[in-house]
Order: structure tokens, then C-alpha cells, then sequence
């Protein structure tokens, strides 16, 4: 039986264990993150995947700069927009948070509004990588109001 003495220092040393090794895991993450966007986004920064690649590596400021000053397609709108309300609820700046909040609303209105505008007029709302980029900007702007 282990006395109370040795448990606390095997308790101690499996605490100083876990501790060291997290940020570790989080530098591993975006190493593979940082890597992943590298490679996809090489020749194209504002292609779809590299877009989606951004953005599921949380680098929403860097979509936002690839896509200043530019004319968007379908679904270079819906990652800006997206992008900027994620952006929001990174910010700490209230200011900033009001200011990426409203411009990513008024983004990804735009975007359902065209897609809207579109299915009116063909019946379809495209692909289905359209399809799930439609049900996420709703549940952004649900979950930004």
C-alpha cells in the first residue's frame, strides 16, 4: 500500500507531466496548421480549400486580408462574412467586436440574399458544398444576434 507522502508525489509528478505536455499539443496543432495552409494555399490564397483550410485554422484575419479590395464570388462572400463575425467574437475591443459583428452580418445577408435571388431564378441552390455553406452563414447570423 502507498503511504500518503508517495502519492502525493507520484499525484505531483503526473500534474507536472500533464502540465508540460499540453502546450506542446497546441504548438503541434499549429505547426500542422500552419503547414496544411503552406500547402494548399500556395498558388491560390483565395481558393475554396484554402479558404476552408483559413478558417478551420482559426485564420480569419488572414482570409479578410487575402480578400481586401477585391470582387467576391458566391463563396469568397460567405468565408469573408464568416470570417468577420468569428472575428467579432475573438475580439476583445468592444469597438472592434461591434464593427466585425455588423459588417459580417450585413456580409453574409448579402450572401443568402443572392443565393436566394439564384434559386428563385434557377431552382437550385448549387452544390452541395453551397447547400452547407448556406445552413452555416444561418446558423452564424442566428448565433450573432
Amino acid at each position: 500500500m502507498l503511504n500518503d507522502k508517495r502519492l502525493k508525489r507520484i499525484f505531483l509528478i503526473a500534474v507536472i507531466l500533464a502540465v508540460a505536455l499540453l502546450p506542446q499539443k497546441s504548438l503541434l496543432a499549429a505547426d500542422s496548421c500552419t503547414a496544411s495552409v503552406q500547402q494548399i494555399c500556395h498558388d491560390e490564397p483565395t481558393q475554396d480549400s484554402c479558404l476552408e483550410i483559413r478558417y478551420a485554422c482559426g485564420k480569419y484575419e488572414d482570409i479578410l486580408d487575402s480578400m481586401r479590395g477585391m470582387t467576391f464570388t458566391k463563396a469568397e462572400t460567405y468565408f469573408v462574412g464568416i470570417s468577420l463575425l468569428a472575428q467579432s467574437w475573438r475580439e476583445s475591443a468592444p469597438s472592434l467586436r461591434c464593427y466585425y459583428k455588423v459588417q459580417g452580418q450585413s456580409v453574409l445577408e448579402n450572401y443568402l440574399h443572392f443565393l436566394k435571388t439564384d434559386f428563385d431564378t434557377t431552382g437550385s441552390f448549387g452544390t452541395s458544398a453551397d447547400l452547407r455553406r448556406v445552413n452555416h452563414a444561418v446558423k452564424m447570423l442566428e448565433r450573432s444576434r
